[in-house]
């Protein structure tokens, strides 16, 4: 997960480190470094448990993220 508007790691920065990984996900969330927008809607937690629980393909890992879609940044 990244923030679009983190002050302390820029989001093209997060882009470059995934593509290092062989198999990632990039959640870029509209939000700023302390993701306060998807805290409120509880879809941080939600996402991260459901990931670590379950993993990535899982299908509550995927509701969780279908969950937090509306906080995604899009260009």
């Amino acid at each position: 997960m990244a923030g679009r508007w983190d002050h302390t790691a820029d989001y093209r920065s997060s882009i470059a480190l995934a593509s290092y990984y062989p198999r990632h996900y990039l959640f870029i969330a509209n939000d700023n470094h302390t993701f306060d927008t998807l805290n409120k809607s509880g879809s941080t937690d939600r996402i991260v448990r459901a990931f670590l629980q379950y993993g990535l393909s899982a299908d509550e890992t995927v509701k969780a993220l279908r969950a937090g879609e509306p906080f995604r940044w899009k260009e």
